[in-house]
């Protein structure tokens, strides 16, 4: 099962069916983007094991951000919805899913970007490290309780971890 209400924050256990449901929304986004462009699962419903806000977080990788806007109409047809205040100068977001009940989260970056390579990087160290997992798990509960109502709190209280991971797995790159 997948979808949450906007803003709130509820971790549900890993769910097998979660890769599935990515692989569906890729399908949908190729008719949108096309078949050569990258589409990766991330966030917390990509790496096994661990729990997550039960919503498919997705990004795509187009060459210049700029292009994003192109893509918005046909988007929406798909049920997204643009939210251009939640634009960042490194991505276009867009939730899927009416505010009831979000089931998509949308990430369009720049392919090879810092923001394109630091998720790659968190979401694979964390598949990679039970131990990372398991802290990062230890985490979101801990947040979700005090900041369930209160996403953006959530969110922000993590970004430490989340730096410190994706220092981890620089070096481990570095290194090896």
């Amino acid at each position: 099962m997948i979808g949450l209400r906007q803003g709130t924050v509820q971790l549900s256990p890993y769910d097998d069916s979660w890769p599935a449901e990515f692989a569906k929304e890729v399908e949908l986004l190729r008719g949108v983007f096309g078949d050569d462009i990258e589409i990766e699962h991330v966030g917390s419903t990509a790496i096994p094991g661990l729990i997550a806000k039960p919503l498919i977080d997705i990004q795509v990788g187009i060459n210049n951000l700029a292009d994003a806007k192109n893509f918005i109409p046909q988007l929406v047809k798909l049920g997204y919805h643009y939210m251009p205040e939640r634009d960042k100068p490194d991505e276009v977001f867009l939730p899927k899913g009416p505010e009831e009940l979000r089931t998509h989260y949308l990430h369009v970056v720049e392919i090879g970007s810092v923001r394109w390579k630091n998720t790659l990087l968190f979401r694979d160290y964390l598949r990679t490290h039970s131990d990372e997992r398991d802290e990062y798990a230890r985490l979101k509960r801990e947040l979700a309780q005090q900041y369930g109502e209160y996403r953006p709190a959530y969110t922000e209280a993590k970004t430490v971890f989340v730096a410190s991971v994706i220092e981890k797995a620089n070096s481990d790159q570095s290194n090896s």
